[in-house]
């Protein structure tokens, strides 16, 4: 009988239209499954919460929220529009509700942020064409300590692999290359140059 009446969270999130390319406004819902039995009587102490964190997976906090269950209770349910700006390596968002003092109240839910792709190839094409203009007049790499990758894509600009617009980490510490070596890479830097048809 005190389990029924211990609070079963549930969270929902929403996505509203008219997104950005590096912003979206996802709106969080937080209620109680069990609110009729919790009204009757509560096994939880009166002034028990939980904490809600939104994370990206740049494993950067976005909100973190101290809720109590009496203001679940009245109001029936919480919620929070927010302002996500997109992370780099990925489009996911994760949620956690945490209780304050009991195992096994947790929720977790991963929720996946659809952005407007089309503003965001525009973009990464312009800066993608800047800095493969750069690249290829001075044969240096992207940003001191980046190389251009060696996927064998047609069209590095378009294709949907992060290193192919932003370049890949070159280990400083590694031994200089040797001519043959500095040969072959610029010679798949000039030839990564050309456009696709």
């Amino acid at each position: 009988d005190s389990v029924k009446h211990l609070p079963q969270y549930e969270i929902e999130a929403e996505q509203s239209l008219g997104n950005k390319s590096t912003c979206a406004t996802i709106c969080i819902n937080v209620f109680i499954l069990n609110r009729e039995n919790l009204q009757e009587r509560r096994t939880t102490y009166d002034r028990h919460g939980c904490t809600l964190l939104v994370g990206n997976t740049d494993n950067d906090i976005i909100m973190i929220k101290k809720i109590r269950d009496f203001q679940l209770l009245e109001m029936g349910q919480w919620s929070k529009k927010l302002d996500v700006p997109r992370a780099q390596k990925g489009d996911n968002l994760h949620i956690h509700w945490i209780s304050d003092s009991y195992v096994g109240l947790d929720v977790h839910k991963s929720f996946t942020i659809q952005y407007d792709a089309m503003n965001f190839h525009v973009a990464v094409k312009e800066n993608y064409k800047k800095v493969l203009t750069k690249n290829y007049q001075d044969d240096t790499p992207i940003n001191g300590d980046q190389r251009a990758c060696y996927h064998k894509c047609l069209n590095k600009m378009t294709c949907a692999h992060f290193c192919c617009k932003t370049g890949v980490q070159v280990n400083t510490s590694a031994l200089k290359k040797t001519k043959i070596e500095n040969f072959m890479d610029q010679l798949h830097n000039k030839m990564n140059a050309f456009p696709s048809k």
